[in-house]
């Protein structure tokens, strides 16, 4: 049988905004894992969503539909390879210059990850791309 506190420690987030829900209207409050499980070796990380963040991209092909905000995924994502998803993040207006080159998933070079991410870009892996 499962118990109501096994779905809490379940959800490690709650509050409005996440997934687009409240999770405490129907949860009750509890103690809650503060680090979500790590993903099994060899299958790509997405990252969590924080309260506020909307999830992008994955089989769907969502959007985030908002003006300054760009579908953010983690190198390991591999640019949404097999439906991974990412989270909607602001554009950066400022990065360092710091030259440590990513190949940006739209297979152009970046100086570094910000400034991927400042063109509204993912990194697909760290160095200069490969032609």
């Amino acid at each position: 049988m499962l118990m109501a506190s096994a779905l809490v420690v379940s959800c490690a987030q709650t509050g409005p905004g996440y997934y687009g829900h409240d999770h405490s209207v129907h949860h009750p409050p509890g103690p809650v894992s503060p680090t979500p499980y790590p993903p099994a070796p060899g299958i790509p990380h997405t990252p969590m969503p924080q309260p506020g963040e909307r999830i992008c991209g994955g089989m769907t092909g969502a959007t985030c539909g908002v003006v300054g905000e760009f579908c953010y995924q983690t190198v390991e994502a591999q640019c949404g390879a097999a439906d991974q998803t990412g989270v909607c993040r602001p554009i950066p207006q400022a990065c360092t210059q710091q030259y440590a080159p990513v190949c940006g998933c739209d297979g152009r070079t970046y100086g570094n990850e910000c400034m991927a991410n400042a063109s509204g870009v993912s990194a697909a892996y760290r160095g200069e791309c490969r032609r």
